[in-house]
């Protein structure tokens, strides 16, 4: 048997001189005086875990997505990155990206095509969708976020009896699906400024990876059902988007008479 040599630091429970981590609490028995090189090290582990969470489960999103999101919803789950502190840390990047690189550019953009020679009419056409594209620009990350339990209700009641999954699970598969689309995202915006026009063909690859990822998930089904499921499926996320959609249109009629006098 080991020696008793020292106790936990944390819940001062008796120690072996070969133990890594407390058998009471797991707390890690070697313990760093806390200076420069203890902040860097807990950034690092601690935050980013590139020993095997955000590097592994990126990784993976891009490679075998449908097979790690499955393993993932069946407990396998020690190697990879919180979905939630992921998506957190992406709209952060995402919000300093479109404030410090982009917002400056829009917002001139959106100023010269309103300042044109147009009649009265066309003026307030412009007014509108200059408006509606400079709220979803400044709101992206918001609108990408309300995605995740919007599309998460169509695939959640029809593919019900055959997943078996509940609308919590539908939930972090979209979560997953989602940070696919941020990083994409986050990468085109900084291509886009260097290569204006590549967000055209970015959006081509978020759609395809995003119907690999659903189409590897259910690799276990009939393929004929889950594509008519999966049809089934965006047009129920179609329809919900389109009744949000029209309902923010009325409300602005509603708040502006002026537009359509």
């Amino acid at each position: 048997m080991n020696a008793i040599h020292a106790e936990c630091k944390n819940c001062h429970h008796s120690l072996n001189e070969d133990d890594k981590f407390c058998s009471k609490c797991g707390q890690n028995t070697d313990t760093h005086k806390i200076n420069l090189h203890y902040v860097i090290h807990e950034l690092v582990h601690g935050i980013l875990h590139l020993d095997g969470g955000i590097i592994h489960t990126t990784k993976a999103l891009f490679t075998k997505p449908g097979i790690m999101i499955r393993e993932y919803l069946e407990g396998k789950r020690k190697n990879h990155f919180s979905p939630i502190i992921y998506i957190v840390i992406l709209s952060t990047i995402m919000v300093l990206i479109n404030h410090y690189v982009y917002s400056d550019n829009i917002l001139s953009g959106l100023d010269t095509i309103q300042s044109t020679n147009q009649n009265d009419t066309e003026k307030i056409v412009i007014t509108f969708f200059t408006q509606a594209a400079e709220w979803i620009f400044n709101h992206l990350t918001l609108l990408y976020l309300l995605q995740v339990p919007l599309t998460s209700i169509g695939f959640y009641f029809v593919f019900k009896k055959m997943t078996q999954y509940s609308f919590f699970e539908w939930l972090l598969i979209f979560s997953f699906c989602m940070i696919q689309t941020m990083i994409i995202t986050i990468v085109l915006f900084l291509a886009n400024k260097v290569l204006p026009g590549i967000m055209f063909i970015g959006n081509i690859f978020i759609y395809g990876i995003f119907i690999w990822t659903i189409f590897q998930l259910l690799s276990k089904f009939e393929v004929g059902k889950v594509i008519v499921n999966f049809i089934l499926s965006l047009l129920i996320n179609f329809s919900i988007t389109f009744i949000i959609l029209l309902g923010v249109v009325i409300y602005y009629l509603n708040s502006n008479p002026d537009f359509i006098r």
